[in-house]
């Protein structure tokens, strides 16, 4: 009796869903409110933690005019990066990807928290209540940039992390002063 319950109510279920055309195609990052993703090594390590409230989009008015573009808003971006089981890689890769959207030349970050897990257990921690990833590789954060480092915390007006090929590393720096070199180890 059971069995001839299920089935329809799976079909009615599926049929539901298909009058929707619910399709993955169509879902962006603008229809998502409590978004988490979370990334894993090729062990199954989790290396990467993404994680915001809300992103909007907005199209931006001065005076009487409207811009025809739309700026792309993510609310409280936070970020927890494991360099510990990273593959270099794959971040590489991740991080090119995220170049390559144009939509992303135009977004902003308000506030922004990233953590970062270094070899050796050393944890960094970075707040931004604005932040910005440009045309050149480069995430820029400022308004008020706190780097907390083991016992220390350092306050900065503007950082910008951006990944050196010929380093193999991610650098944070202010202005021309290294701040912070990160590297990923290649063997995972």
């Amino acid at each position: 009796m059971k069995k001839l319950i299920i089935k329809p109510l799976l079909i009615y279920t599926l049929g539901f869903l298909a009058s929707f055309n619910l399709r993955a195609d169509r879902i962006q990052i603008t229809n998502i409110e409590g978004f988490n993703s979370i990334h894993f090594s090729k062990l199954g390590f989790p290396f990467l933690n993404l994680t915001y409230d809300n992103a909007i989009a907005q199209k931006p008015k001065v005076g009487f005019l409207r811009f025809g573009i739309s700026f792309l808003k993510v609310e409280n971006l936070r970020v927890k990066f494991d360099v510990r089981n990273a593959d270099a890689d794959m971040m590489l890769g991740k991080w090119n990807d995220l170049l390559e959207k144009k939509a992303l030349k135009f977004a902003t970050i308000e506030p922004l928290s990233l953590t970062i897990i270094k070899v050796g257990n050393e944890i960094i921690k970075i707040k931004s209540k604005s932040a910005k990833l440009n045309e050149m590789g480069e995430l820029r954060m400022w308004d008020g940039v706190t780097f907390e480092k083991t016992s220390s915390k350092y306050l900065y007006s503007n950082l910008r992390l951006v990944y050196s090929n010929k380093e193999e590393a991610f650098l944070l720096s202010n202005g021309n002063e290294l701040v912070q070199k990160i590297e990923i180890s290649s063997d995972k």
